[in-house]
């Protein structure tokens, strides 16, 4: 399978291809950033709290976009204890046996979960 000249360019390009507003813009532009030790130790932390590379931390900051922080250890047990109770009651129901007093118990761990 013979490739265009444009897609051998576009496999050999070495830049990330960003959206801007639902047009493809490629970020080829580069700058260097002196931190202290310190500094580069939080943006480090900071970034891999939310799951990103320090490039992607630093553009959502720049662009002003939302940095969601991941569950904490305890939510994600409380969520999945959750999770597993509401598969075991859609089981129930389409067995035809329904547990009123699990849906309630479920519907206050939610709460307390999402609240």
């Amino acid at each position: 399978m013979a490739c265009s000249a444009r897609q051998i360019e576009f496999q050999n390009m070495d830049r990330k291809q960003i959206k801007d507003n639902n047009v493809k813009v490629l970020a080829n532009k580069r700058f260097e950033l002196r931190l202290t030790d310190i500094q580069l130790e939080k943006l480090e932390f900071k970034a891999a709290q939310a799951y990103l590379k320090k490039s992607e931390f630093i553009i959502r900051l720049i662009e002003e976009r939302e940095i969601n922080q991941p569950l904490s250890k305890q939510e994600l047990i409380v969520l999945t204890g959750v999770a597993n109770n509401l598969n075991q009651l859609t089981r129930f129901a389409h067995l035809g046996n329904l547990n009123v007093d699990a849906i309630i118990e479920i519907v206050q761990k939610l709460k307390l979960v999402l609240c």
